[in-house]
Order: C-alpha cells, then sequence, then structure tokens
C-alpha cells in the first residue's frame, strides 16, 4: 500500500508506533457466562444515565455504544476498546 501511494500520489508513507491511553472493557474469567442471554423477552430500561440501564437479551454493541457515548464527553480523544469476548446477546 506504501508503494501504491507513492506511485499514484508522489505520497511518502510509512508505519508509526504510538503509544495512546484507551479505555478498555474487559471481561473476568466466568463472567461471559453470566452476561449471555438466556433468551427472555427483549427489554431496555428508559431513563436517563444517571440512573443506570438495564439491556436485557440485546446486542453487546448497545451497551459498549452507551459507554462510549458517556466517555466521549468528559474524554473526547481516547479511544473505547471492546477486549470482552462476548458474542451474541447479553
Amino acid at each position: 500500500m506504501q508503494e501504491d501511494l507513492r506511485r499514484a500520489f508522489k505520497y511518502e508513507a510509512g508505519i508509526e508506533t504510538r503509544k495512546v491511553k484507551v479505555w478498555k472493557l474487559i471481561a473476568k474469567p466466568g463472567v461471559i457466562e453470566k452476561l449471555k442471554t438466556k433468551g427472555e423477552k427483549r427489554y431496555a430500561t428508559p431513563g436517563s444515565q444517571a440512573a443506570g440501564y438495564t439491556y436485557i437479551n440485546w446486542p453487546k454493541e448497545y451497551l459498549i455504544g452507551g459507554i462510549s457515548y458517556l466517555l466521549e464527553e468528559k474524554y473526547p480523544y481516547q479511544p473505547f476498546v471492546d477486549e470482552t469476548g462476548l458474542t451474541g446477546k447479553l
């Protein structure tokens, strides 16, 4: 790809390795089985983030999206990384 950029656009590209702070969501051992859905009806609590949330039978992306949104307000340039290993709904 670097060579393609050089040939097509006369760009000199390279790879940089940088250390950055990130928010990392992890799941401790045994937690994944507890979080997996038991087949209940899909449910989410209405209300504000101050009261907390309850998600039942939703894809993990909804939880991660909500957490990311809240963190972005205070830490706008700090990436959020999902390292839970969760698959499916929770």
